[in-house]
């Protein structure tokens, strides 16, 4: 795995690690922390040194998706028995587990305040997630597909997700996430 610097097209770190998952890497939304799957384990990482900070046990039985609250501090994992893991990134030890969705989970986004977590899954809702309990706050639907990608803008107001739509043809919805409507149509 390389890590590049954008700016300057400058290689900054090379990991070559033998149980390095191909594929499966996350950076957290301040660029501090990079996490890594290997195996069934996640190494979450200093970017600048490299140097493993805690690693996380995968739940079982994989990983499909993470996200990284932007505080660097509570990470979501996205397990394959469609349930949701939230870990502290200082003990490494997981603290909430919340289920609803029905089939897999391929996106997960925090508020900007860190406060909610908005998941996307495959059984075509967005659910939104009360971070220090795990309890469901709402269930968003609309799409005609599988929901793969959600993220909140910077003021926390609006969500935007996509899911492959009817026909495979991709569907983009802009939802307020103060409520279960909406704000465009497909």
């Amino acid at each position: 795995m390389r890590l590049w610097d954008t700016r300057t097209g400058e290689l900054l770190q090379q990991l070559a690690e033998s149980d390095l998952a191909a594929g499966y890497a996350w950076l957290s939304p301040h660029s501090r922390l990079l996490a890594t799957l290997h195996g069934q384990s996640l190494h979450v990482r200093d970017l600048a040194s490299c140097r493993v900070l805690v690693r996380l046990t995968v739940p079982p039985p994989g990983l499909h998706s993470l996200a990284f609250c932007w505080r660097g501090k509570i990470c979501a994992m996205a397990s394959g028995d469609y349930s949701i893991v939230l870990a502290h990134l200082e003990s490494g030890q997981a603290t909430v587990r919340m289920h609803g969705h029905r089939k897999a989970i391929y996106g997960l986004a925090f508020s900007p305040d860190g406060k909610t977590l908005a998941s996307a899954s495959w059984d075509t809702t967005v659910k939104l997630w009360h971070v220090a309990t795990g309890q469901e706050l709402l269930t968003l639907e609309g799409h005609r597909g599988r929901v793969d990608f959600v993220t909140f803008s910077p003021d926390g107001r609006m969500l935007v997700s996509r899911s492959e739509g009817r026909d495979s043809q991709g569907e983009v919805l802009l939802w307020d996430a103060r409520d279960n409507e909406p704000r465009s149509q497909p």
